[in-house]
């Protein structure tokens, strides 16, 4: 179960990260390019619709898996625990 967990960790930051990505190198610099400014509005308001749902559901799976295996830590102490070893 930890292992998938993992996995499904890493899918979720590819995915909410890659889409940054993309996004920031790919997708605005060709609207730019290509759109005129109300296409553009219009383009960059229905892209956010679409790609909102997607990036808040990345978070909330990176957010439940990595407490969970924070969890699963046997070094994890609890939420905001700072130990000193001696």
């Amino acid at each position: 179960m930890l292992a998938f967990l993992y996995w499904l960790h890493m899918v979720a930051t590819v995915i909410w990260l890659g889409g940054l990505a993309a996004l920031a190198l790919l997708v605005l610099p060709l609207a730019r390019r290509h759109l005129s400014a109300e296409a553009q509005r219009e383009f960059y308001l229905a892209l956010q619709q679409r790609l909102d749902r997607l990036g808040w559901a990345a978070l909330a799976v990176l957010l439940a898996t990595g407490m969970f295996q924070m969890s699963a830590n046997p070094y994890y102490e609890g939420l905001l625990t700072v130990t000193n070893p001696s």
